[in-house]
Formats: C-alpha cells, sequence, structure tokens
C-alpha cells in the first residue's frame, strides 16, 4: 500500500537509516532503497518510476505520510509561528531559502531537507567534480520538530531573549548539517556556542 518508493543517497547505509526522516518511513512500515554510489540517485531522477510508483527522496520530496488533516493542521501550525520561523530565517540569512515546522522527523528535532531539483547529496556529488559544480547549490530548508519540547522553547526565547534565541538558531542548523552529513562552515564557532550555553 506504499503510494512511493522511497530511497535516500549518502555515504553509508548505516549513516542513512539514522537520518530523521528514515525514522518516520520506517516507522510507517516501509521500506527505503539507501543509495551509496554517487551514480545512484542521478538515474533515480533519470528513471523517475518503477513499475507505476515514483521515487521519492526522503530527504527532499513530500513523502505522503501524513493524512489531508494533518497537512492542514501542520500548515495552520507554521501560519501562526510566522514570526518565529521568519526571524530564525533572518539569523540564517542565505543558507536556508524556509525554516518551518514538520511532522515527519520522529524523535528527532531538528533536520535539513531540500526544495527543488537538487538534493542535498546532489549538490555534494556536482561540488567534487571538476569545475565545482558550476555553483550548483541546493535549496535547503531547516525543518523542526513540532512535537519536540524544543519548539516550546524556541517561542520563549522568542518573546524573552531574541538574542538567544538568534544562538539557537546557528546551533540548530549546524546540528542539522552533521546529521544530513554536511559540513559545518565554522566549527570552531559551533563548539564555543556549545560551550557558552553549558556555562
Amino acid at each position: 500500500d506504499q503510494k512511493c518508493i522511497y530511497y535516500a543517497a549518502g555515504e553509508s547505509t548505516d549513516r542513512l537509516a539514522k537520518l530523521p526522516a528514515a525514522e518516520r518511513v520506517l516507522d510507517k512500515g516501509f521500506d527505503i532503497l539507501y543509495l551509496t554510489d554517487d551514480v545512484d540517485e542521478f538515474a533515480l531522477q533519470m528513471l523517475m518510476e518503477y513499475d507505476g510508483k515514483k521515487f521519492a527522496n526522503i530527504t527532499k520530496d513530500d513523502l505522503n505520510l501524513e493524512s489531508e488533516d494533518e497537512k492542514k493542521a501542520m500548515e495552520q501550525k507554521n501560519a501562526d509561528a510566522k514570526g518565529l520561523l521568519d526571524t530564525m530565517k533572518e539569523a540564517l540569512g542565505e543558507e536556508v531559502s524556509a525554516v518551518k515546522f514538520s511532522g515527519n522527523l520522529g524523535s528527532h528535532a531538528v533536520c535539513l531537507s531540500a526544495e527543488g531539483y537538487l538534493s542535498m547529496e546532489m549538490e555534494k556529488v556536482l561540488s567534487s567534480m571538476p569545475g565545482g559544480g558550476q555553483g550548483a547549490k541546493a535549496q535547503l530548508v531547516l525543518e523542526i520538530n513540532d512535537k519536540h519540547p524544543l519548539a516550546e522553547k524556541l517561542f520563549a526565547l522568542l518573546k524573552d531573549d531574541p538574542e538567544t534565541l538568534t544562538k539557537y538558531t546557528k546551533i540548530l542548523y549546524d546540528q542539522a548539517r552533521l546529521i544530513s552529513g554536511l559540513d559545518v562552515q565554522n566549527p570552531t564557532a559551533l563548539a564555543d556556542s556549545i560551550v557558552d550555553m553549558m556555562l
């Protein structure tokens, strides 16, 4: 009864199985194809479907795991949280195209997804080629688990401590990059921010 053939592309099956989106798909009882060769995802993009079922990248595409009522409720939650999400997007600037709440993260607090044709893994493969992929960039979206206790904390910071909200936003973004297998642009700043929070 699954509507799509779900897949994830990356360096290893072990890492892919630990992605937040993988937890949600597996909890539904569905299988995931783990693609670990550079050419794999490009091949699936060309095939588009198999046996009448479309391929769906768990870190990019609409996975159709929610009912229509759940989708509408999430749209409303994001609309109600516009002030918070816009503030977080502003803190990250051009690093992401959007920040939003999501119900597809299982027990995880945050993750990155990609909008548009180019996935995060495709960007990595293209940038490793001669010419660096000619500046090809995935449009990243920072997703926040709406059911995680972190969500309430972010709303409280928006009201009481916007400066700390900016720090949290940058830490969450770096954490999401690490989860996705992407480099953190400034590991020293991340480490310093975490130590500041511990003091």
